[in-house]
């Protein structure tokens, strides 16, 4: 009996010293880890237009950090599907 008291006793003490460890060090990347969201404008065409034909897709992006590439998938509510995706990279 004596030695279950110990045994949980340096059980204890280890799983103890663990959550210490963890909790006081950057665990994975830490501080390189880009967290906040870029942020996306679009100013034409206007939310709720009905757009046919042709357009003329303008808006603008920013970001904390920086913004190496946008994807922009064009969907057709008539049919429910993608209709296309256009990638552009930024220098």
């Amino acid at each position: 009996m004596r030695i279950s008291k110990v045994i949980k006793g340096v059980l204890k003490s280890f799983i103890s010293s663990i959550m210490l460890i963890l909790m006081s060090c950057e665990v994975g990347l830490g501080e390189s880890v880009d967290v906040t969201a870029p942020v996306l404008e679009i100013s034409s065409p206007a939310d709720g237009s009905i757009i046919m034909n042709t357009f003329n897709l303008r808006g603008t992006s920013s970001d904390d950090t920086y913004i190496s590439l946008l994807k922009i998938v064009v969907s057709s509510t008539s049919y429910g599907g993608v209709y296309a995706n256009y990638f552009a990279t930024v220098d």
